[in-house]
């Protein structure tokens, strides 16, 4: 018997002990992969640490962001019948913005209560510091996935209040009010620039849309003097620039995908399972303890440094699916990975979409002015480059008027089809004499 257990217990230290090396075998492949995949990172100059994307702190008096929390705070203190008045303007706004046939009512409403001493004010308040040197919220980054954003909703609501301002302006006969008002808006939309945020860039795209929207409504009844063309067309090139859209990826792996891969494996588990029974907590723990952790972690950073690179590379429509390839590739243990990658594949095709719009809205602009000067659409554009293709955007005049396209993310030329139920078809600026 002592024999027997003598053999099991050798059988047993033998079988612990390979376990062991294999374990630690695991591991330190799991640190290389990890190490090599930071340095590929470093390489190729992303950053590393929060601390390098963390906006500066920006002194009160040039500070615009304190200006937009005081005015949401200003007409959220009065109230409209049994709403506040932000809440009210914004909800008529949507309307008014919206896909509905019948908008008179909403557009009389807006009218009168936009006559409101409070909402004059807000605004003359908002044009003031939409000119502030800079924007800076008070978030606190190191909350990750925690951190509250407020701000966001709000100024998508202000930016939805000015684009309606200005068509109103405009209908009034107070045209230089509203090109001012689109300027405003567009330095409304340009606040979240420096925001680390993926979801902080893509509502400045969807803010941006809407000033471009009305910038074209706008120029179906009158132009812009030339200084407010000048500053109109500087702020265009702002959505041009990559760099804000980069931030937003690099600060999606900084501020949420390491801040949860640095979770201790009980926080982990919370996160993960609701099931507290052995078997759920076992299988939990299996999937993110280490090495395997390592190696999600190593998985998730090496799909967002991918997305990174193909944003900086020409688009293709081969990436719309670059996330779910990479995750499929890497197998089922790469849980976490799945949780967090975000659809930047997605990200981006809306960010080149801002470019195009940004380019065809500068475009179509100029061709106004010149039209004003000669009487006659120009026959040819400057040359502005389509950036889903890298080709000239397409123009086409008629007797009627002209129309300036990109292609848009499916790359097919749909002679300047333009659908709101879909996103691929071309992106368009039709311009009617009538």
């Amino acid at each position: 018997m002592k024999k027997k257990t003598a053999t099991v217990l050798k059988w047993i230290s033998g079988v612990i002990a390979l376990i062991g090396i294999v374990y630690s075998g695991f591991t330190w492949h799991a640190n290389r992969e990890l190490s090599r995949v930071y340095a590929a990172l470093e390489a190729d100059g992303r950053p590393l640490t929060a601390a390098e994307i963390t906006p500066p702190a920006i002194p009160d008096q040039d500070n615009a962001a304190l200006v937009y929390e005081a005015v949401v705070l200003q007409l959220k203190s009065e109230s409209s019948g049994e709403e506040d008045l932000f809440s009210l303007l914004n909800d008529l706004a949507k309307t008014i913005m919206g896909k509905t046939e019948s908008k008179e009512d909403a557009v009389q409403t807006f009218i009168q209560l936009s006559k409101n001493d409070v909402f004059a004010d807000a605004l003359a308040r908002l044009h003031a510091g939409s000119r502030k040197s800079g924007c800076s919220f008070d978030l606190d980054y190191s909350k990750g996935a925690e951190l509250l954003l407020p701000h966001i909703s709000e100024l998508r609501s202000l930016s939805n209040l000015l684009c309606v301002t200005a068509r109103m302006q405009a209908d009034a006969g107070d045209k230089t009010a509203a090109w001012e008002t689109i300027l405003t808006s567009l330095r409304l939309a340009n606040a979240l620039k420096d925001e680390p945020l993926l979801i902080s860039q893509l509502v400045r795209m969807a803010m941006f849309d809407s000033s471009a929207n009305a910038i074209q409504a706008l120029a179906q009844k009158t132009l812009p003097s030339e200084p407010q063309s000048r500053e109109i067309e500087e702020l265009l090139l702002n959505f041009e620039d990559i760099d804000p859209f980069l931030l937003g990826m690099d600060g999606e792996r900084l501020l949420f995908g390491e801040w949860a891969f640095n979770f201790t494996q009980n926080d982990l588990l919370e996160q993960l399972t609701g099931d507290s029974s052995l078997m759920g907590r076992a299988y939990a723990s299996m999937l993110i303890n280490l090495p395997l952790r390592k190696y999600d972690q190593a998985t998730y950073l090496k799909v967002m440094h991918t997305s990174t690179q193909h944003a900086l590379a020409p688009y293709s429509p081969d990436n719309a699916s670059l996330v779910e390839d990479m995750l499929m590739d890497a197998g089922p243990f790469a849980i976490l990975t799945s949780l967090l990658a975000p659809a930047t594949s997605q990200a981006h095709a809306r960010h080149v979409s801002m470019i195009a719009k940004a380019r065809i809205t500068r475009a179509g602009l100029n061709v106004l002015r010149q039209r004003e000067k000669a009487d006659s659409f120009p026959e040819t554009l400057e040359p502005l480059d389509d950036p889903f293709v890298q080709k000239p955007l397409i123009y086409k005049t008629s007797s009627k008027g002209f129309i300036i396209y990109s292609v848009g993310k499916n790359l097919n030329d749909d002679d300047g089809s333009a659908s709101e139920d879909r996103d691929d078809n071309d992106i368009v600026w039709r311009y009617t004499t009538d």
